[in-house]
């Protein structure tokens, strides 16, 4: 669990690993948001890949906010929203800051109360020295199978960014947060799969560093990595 239902927390979760160094790669997540009774519940998780093992600010920094990096938001605080943000749950490509939104790959859909099945997955098309251009694809199911770790139901978000990245570095993440609203937010599974290209490789274990403020749980999680 990343955040309780609890005001003012964040936690992050992080795996050194530099996905810059590969041709492909995806991560599959499922999630859950929710259970709470406020009238704006807040504020959501974010998918992050950053320079240096760090935890961001609370509230509508959803824990990633500040820190050099990239981040793929599920952000679900609207009603009061943040100025920088639409009126709408959402799900956003975002540089460094919350408030940067390079690209939306959806909104105006339910984000919540249910666990669901996430899959963003990264196709690079060109590199230099300090930047890769390449497809970032984002897909959002509306269901999860927790038992056989599967998607279910409908696809909700299916939508891709081209473009260049800036190379940051050497972690991968989860975050979120609350802030005056609250929400619990929790993963229940991972799995990231890596391809240097063309082929080959090994499967590898790695160890995930959990930082956590105002946690009063932490769950199991179920966390792989292939190299295929």
């Amino acid at each position: 669990m990343l955040t309780a239902i609890e005001y003012g927390r964040a936690g992050a979760l992080y795996l050194k690993l530099n996905l810059t160094r590969y041709y492909k790669w995806q991560v599959d997540f499922i999630y859950f948001i929710g259970n709470s009774t406020d009238p704006d519940p807040a504020d959501g998780l974010a998918l992050n890949f950053y320079r240096e093992p760090m935890l961001g600010g609370a509230g509508g920094h959803i824990g990633y906010s500040g820190i050099p990096g990239w981040a793929v938001e599920f952000d679900t605080h609207y009603v009061y929203g943040n100025p920088w943000d639409p009126p709408y749950q959402h799900i956003a490509l975002t540089e460094i800051h919350a408030e940067n939104h390079v690209y939306f790959f959806g909104g105006r859909v339910d984000l919540r109360n249910r666990w669901m099945y996430a899959r963003v997955a990264f196709t690079a098309l060109e590199r230099n020295s300090t930047h890769i251009y390449g497809r970032l694809q984002v897909t959002v199911w509306d269901r999860a199978d927790r038992q056989n770790l599967a998607p279910l139901g409908n696809v909700l978000i299916n939508s891709s960014y081209t473009g260049w990245f800036k190379i940051y570095g050497h972690y991968l993440g989860f975050s979120a947060a609350t802030g005056g609203q609250r929400d619990s937010h929790a993963l229940w599974w991972t799995r990231v799969e890596v391809c240097p290209a063309p082929v080959g490789g090994v499967v590898e274990d790695h160890t995930w560093l959990l930082l956590l403020i105002g946690a009063t749980l932490v769950t199991a999680l179920y966390l792989q990595r292939h190299i295929l």
